[in-house]
């Protein structure tokens, strides 16, 4: 190849890397024209071809007359001097492309285009390819590939003295690259695969900032045993707190200032550990949230959980619709300390000191679930202060 390429007359196209690229990836088509004359009529005939992937893409008009070769090219040839300079056309078969190629180019026939003709008819313009051959943009001669029937036409008019003009489809090159892209079908399927790809990730990004204002706007309390104490309260009444003070279930009665609170059952299931990381909860020291469906969880693990999987409690599945969930201080549903009676001798410690024999509850005619449908208080206090009682959770917990 390089002896070929050493022996040509002419540079190489200072164009050709970029229509090599286009020429390989997209079919580019060539214009053939010619007229004819018969009794005075001059009847203009057009035709298509396309170009080599390793030919050069005509910017300008190649004019000239041809010849048609009588050999396939698939060995040496020699052409007449008479013929030289000539645009030169060989039939298909018999051997492969670069191969008719390079024996015209060795040859004394200095051709200014070459064309191969299709040796089948009713066979569409097919597309030239080579890896290897004239990467380097060398060999600027065009070469063109033409239909059986156009090939029969231009033999029609041999012996007329007429000439072949060749030049580019006048589509344009990139209105002819966007119909192909639209017309090739793996092209398609790669284009419509990418917009699904960025349709999805836009929508996973939508979602997530969904999520994320969502968490934002739960609000977030401290666990304290029996009672949720919203965080912001926490902060601002802890220093008045009696030093020496270090019973979690003496905060809410020694905190000088009405604390927002969250009582179980009416507000919240009550766990003892979380049941996203399976830790127990530290009494005025973990951080949780509270869905509408009650059940709590670690603030970290309740946010991970809701802007990266899925939007919906962990334990019953129930999907958040709501956007402004216990958005801020603005709780639908809790307590203030004074009016939920956590005092001295309220209703709520009257309710754990009457006795409650939740054994009775298994002989009744139809089996129910009072983990799920009843939660009250007392049981959770009968089951809490009996050493040797299991602690009811919603969360999975071991003995």
């Amino acid at each position: 190849m390089a002896s070929v390429v050493d022996s040509l007359p002419y540079e190489g196209d200072p164009e050709y890397p970029f229509n090599n690229v286009l020429n390989s990836l997209f079919p580019i088509d060539a214009m053939f024209e010619f007229n004819t004359t018969y009794e005075g009529n001059i009847t203009t005939h057009k035709f298509l071809g396309r170009y080599a992937s390793f030919s050069r893409v005509l910017s300008d008009k190649v004019i000239g007359r041809y010849k048609i070769l009588s050999e396939n090219a698939c060995t040496k040839i020699s052409i007449n001097k008479e013929d030289q300079n000539k645009i030169l056309l060989v039939s298909r078969g018999d051997c492969n492309f670069v191969t008719k190629v390079l024996n015209i180019i060795e040859s004394n026939a200095k051709p200014k285009a070459i064309i191969i003709a299709n040796n089948e008819p009713y066979r569409g313009l097919v597309t030239m390819y080579s890896n290897t051959f004239n990467q380097d943009g060398a060999l600027s001669t065009p070469i063109v590939f033409i239909t059986y029937e156009d090939g029969k036409l231009l033999q029609s008019v041999e012996n007329i003295d007429i000439l072949l003009q060749i030049s580019t489809a006048s589509i344009g090159n990139w209105l002819s690259i966007v119909i192909s892209i639209v017309l090739s079908p793996p092209l398609l399927i790669i284009l419509v695969y990418c917009l699904i790809l960025c349709g999805q990730r836009v929508r996973r990004r939508q979602i997530s900032k969904r999520n994320t204002e969502l968490v934002n706007n739960l609000p977030v309390y401290v666990y304290n045993d029996d009672q949720l104490i919203m965080e912001s309260d926490f902060e601002k009444n802890i220093g008045s707190i009696e030093p020496g003070v270090t019973d979690p279930s003496l905060f809410a009665k020694t905190a000088s200032k009405r604390l927002r609170i969250l009582t179980s059952p009416n507000d919240y299931f009550r766990a003892f550990k979380c049941s996203i990381c399976l830790e127990k909860y530290e009494p005025l020291h973990s951080r949780v949230m509270v869905l509408e469906c009650k059940h709590m969880y670690h603030q970290k693990c309740l946010s991970r959980w809701l802007i990266n999987f899925r939007r919906s409690c962990p334990l019953c599945n129930s999907t958040i619709f709501k956007d402004n969930l216990l958005t801020g201080h603005e709780v639908t549903y809790g307590s203030v300390d004074m009016e939920a009676g956590v005092t001295e001798g309220s209703s709520r410690e009257a309710e754990v000191q009457r006795p409650f024999n939740y054994r009775s509850m298994s002989s009744q005619g139809s089996f129910q679930r009072p983990l799920l449908i009843s939660r009250p208080s007392a049981i959770l206090n009968c089951y809490h202060n009996d050493c040797e009682g299991p602690q009811l959770s919603t969360s999975i917990d071991s003995v």
